[in-house]
């Protein structure tokens, strides 16, 4: 029993030493910056001057034991907190802030001292600080005009904003996730980016029309389900409600002239938007994965529309399958295996012909596309493949009838085993065999349709618009034509242009990408 009773008393001293040595604190320091961590896992910060943001560092910093610390006292004589202060250190609970603090850094990407903090419920300003405050629980500027930082862990639900509030800080609610409502007070002019980023912000949200402002991403992944926005917005800025699930109704008012990148990315519940004359841009994605979307006008203003702005709007798409917004084909979701592309379109859009989302019906997608005369530019991965779709491609041709059509850079985004068994058809001479050649595609030349449209010799000018939707494939256009405006076969089946070389018809020919067969006197008089 003796031996016993020796060999436990060693084993209790062993592993109260190795508990010892698990919670020891840590210590290091940086330029004028001094830093401990205590056992119960405290970290104080000393020193003088702007916070060196190499006593934060991963390597010898207390980054490096950022896991163990819950609590933060920043002592009396630190001027700043850098932006990355307390980056990964996912447990902190508390931090105090004393009164020599003047300054929050954020880095160029708007990111603060308190982001990724999910679990910081308070913070504490020393009552001598001249710059900050607490109120309420939440960090603001001294004089409460500027609301700062709502720590993420309070536990309320609904928040009322003081009414001496202007000014909304950058991720001032960042990932509030017990936050349902909040009261925004008429004196509020600037909302700034990220504000309500990852909150729980669910129901009507309504933003006074004092607000001139609202940054990007200020209520991306929120529950809001409607939105009253202020009567004199101008700017719907990039990813402004970008992924609100629950987003159901939204007005814009007529003042907005831009909605910016991925402004309303996936709000898949939302049946539509009216958008208001007046608006000049759409960002690239603004729309996209808008799946409820059954009807979109887009007004004479608008004079800029970004790549998939309305991709995977699958709400959108017509009897034969084609989502078009504006002369842009952005999706194909119809299950032909030869598609020709309406005549209406002048641009194949980026991801118009995913090949990859035809895998979840068993489709392997069209073998066989048609680009009509009328497609000019064939965006960057027009044709793309989804990782779900490498192998069962079906895709073998595509023909191009815009002699000038312009390529995006991998506007054939498809995997080598299906760009080896991929044809190109175009005119000879084109930018299509070009383009083939240079990215080691297979050409082969389209065949020349016979003249089925001949024009008077009395006609001197062909006005815009006069030939629209006719079915001929080949026009010939005498001589004594001087003028053609704009493009007066947009919209038909028109693929060459029969004329004399030097004529206006040939000018016009090279201009719109129409295939030109030179023909003479000889050739008029034998086709009387």
């Amino acid at each position: 029993m003796k031996k016993l009773f020796v060999f436990l008393s060693v084993f209790s001293v062993c592993v109260v030493m190795l508990s010892a040595a698990a919670l020891a604190e840590h210590s290091g320091s940086a330029g004028n910056t001094a830093w401990s961590i205590s056992d119960s896992g405290k970290l104080t910060i000393t020193g003088s001057g702007e916070m060196n943001r190499e006593a934060a560092s991963y390597s010898s910093g207390w980054k490096k034991y950022g896991e163990e610390i819950k609590t933060v006292e920043i002592g009396d004589g630190i001027t700043s907190i850098c932006f990355d202060a307390f980056s990964y250190c996912d447990n902190i609970t508390a931090i105090s802030i004393p009164a020599s603090v003047e300054r929050l850094d954020v880095s160029e990407y708007n990111e603060t001292p308190f982001n990724d903090l999910a679990k910081l419920r308070t913070i504490t300003v020393d009552s001598g600080n001249q710059h900050f405050t607490v109120y309420g629980g939440v960090l603001f500027n001294k004089s409460k005009s500027t609301l700062i930082f709502h720590p993420p862990a309070r536990t309320e639900t609904s928040y009322t904003i003081p009414s001496s509030v202007t000014r909304i800080g950058d991720d001032a609610f960042y990932e509030s996730e017990n936050l349902t409502s909040v009261t925004i007070p008429g004196s509020v002019t600037y909302i700034g980016d990220g504000a309500f980023v990852r909150t729980s912000l669910s129901g009507a949200l309504t933003i006074p029309d004092s607000v001139t402002y609202l940054g990007a991403a200020a209520f991306e992944e929120t529950n809001i389900t409607s939105v009253k926005l202020p009567a004199g917005l101008t700017k719907i800025n990039d990813y402004l409600f970008s992924t609100c699930d629950s987003l159901e109704s939204i007005t814009l008012p007529g003042t907005v002239t831009s909605i910016g990148d991925n402004a309303f990315f996936w709000c898949e519940k939302l049946p539509g938007i009216d958008i208001p004359d007046g608006v000049e841009y759409i960002g690239q994605y603004a729309f996209c994965g808008c799946t409820g979307f059954t009807s979109i006008s887009i007004p004479d203003s608008v004079f800029y529309i970004g790549s998939c702005a309305f991709t995977n709007c699958t709400g959108l798409a017509d009897s034969g399958g084609f989502v078009i917004v504006d002369n842009t084909l952005f999706g194909y979701f119809g299950t032909k295996t030869d598609v020709t592309v309406p005549q209406s379109v002048i641009t194949v859009g980026t991801s118009a012909f995913v090949f990859g989302q035809y895998t979840l019906t068993g489709d392997p997608g069209p073998a066989s596309v048609t680009l009509p005369a009328t497609v000019f530019n064939i965006d960057t991965q027009a044709f793309k493949a989804s990782t779900l779709s490498d192998t069962v491609l079906n895709l073998k041709e595509v023909k191009i009838y815009n002699s000038r059509a312009q390529f995006g850079e991998g506007a054939f985004a498809l995997p080598a085993e299906a760009l080896s068994g991929l044809v190109i058809s175009g005119w000879p001479d084109s930018t299509a065999s070009v383009y083939a050649a240079s990215h080691n595609i297979r050409f082969r030349p389209l065949s020349v349709p016979d003249p089925d449209l001949f024009l008077p010799s009395s006609l001197t000018a062909i006005p815009k618009y006069a030939f629209t939707g006719i079915s001929a494939k080949a026009v010939v256009i005498p001589e004594s034509v001087s003028v053609i405006s704009a493009n007066p076969f947009s919209g038909s089946s028109i693929k060459a242009v029969y004329g004399y070389e030097g004529s206006a018809a040939q000018t016009f020919a090279d201009k719109y990408g129409y295939y030109f067969v030179p023909i003479d006197d000889a050739w008029m008089e034998s086709h009387k």
